[in-house]
């Protein structure tokens, strides 16, 4: 007889909603609708791009987030550096996320959060990470946009999960031959050992035209079971 595994943590694992000029509220609203429909969520994390730096944001883009009752955590991917960066860390502070910024965080004494803001410098990113990481017996996951560690290469800190976004999955033809070129994990789940894993999510916005051929847009759930303990 099969041994039946007991659910410990469900995380709701959001990316790129890139909420501008050619997506806004609307598609917030939508991404609520989705998420409301998943049961026993715990927590939700949010990757990076949440803006694409191309207009400033409506005073209520996030509204729809208020009916979300969960822990919200995020990010800054490289676009939020871009334009309009002041109106868009103004208009974050006054929704219920939670940013991380470059924190670790004890999440219900079940995981170490650890949520890295995007920097163009991979040696600062290593060295945050030495310098924040917490050394208990909780699994360490960590947030940071672009998939740059290789499961390999979490071993050393012990992070058993990296989530990441950025490549779209490609998006359409021809770009994903750029996004793959530059990008050794491009989409979906990998790992080593069965031990070290990055999941990198194809996202739910889009950059540029609002158009996928390669890819589909993604939410991403994560079911931690007790055998991840």
């Amino acid at each position: 007889m099969s041994r039946i595994k007991k659910k410990q943590l469900i995380i709701c694992h959001l990316t790129d909603l890139h909420l501008g000029a050619i997506n806004g509220k609307k598609l917030v609203k939508k991404i609520v609708t989705k998420i409301e429909k998943e049961e026993n969520l715990d927590l939700i994390v949010i990757t990076g791009d949440i803006v694409d730096g191309t207009s400033p944001l409506e005073e209520n883009t996030f509204s729809s987030f208020k009916n979300i009752k969960i822990p919200i955590y995020y990010i800054y991917g490289n676009r939020e550096k871009y334009s309009f960066y002041n109106e868009t860390k103004i208009l974050l502070n006054k929704t219920n996320f939670i940013h991380l910024n470059n924190k670790n965080i004890n999440f219900k004494n079940l995981i170490n959060l650890i949520g890295i803001d995007y920097d163009n410098s991979n040696n600062k990113i290593t060295n945050l990470i030495n310098q924040i990481i917490i050394k208990n017996n909780l699994p360490n996951i960590l947030l940071y946009h672009i998939p740059i560690f290789e499961p390999l290469n979490l071993k050393k800190w012990n992070i058993f999960l990296m989530l990441s976004g950025h490549t779209h999955g490609g998006q359409f033809f021809p770009i994903h031959f750029i996004m793959y070129y530059k990008n050794k994990l491009f989409e979906g789940l990998y790992n080593y050992l069965n031990k070290y894993y990055v999941y990198c999510c194809s996202g739910v916005g889009t950059n540029g035209p609002p158009m996928r051929t390669f890819s589909k847009a993604k939410i991403g759930i994560i079911t931690l079971e007790n055998n991840n303990y």
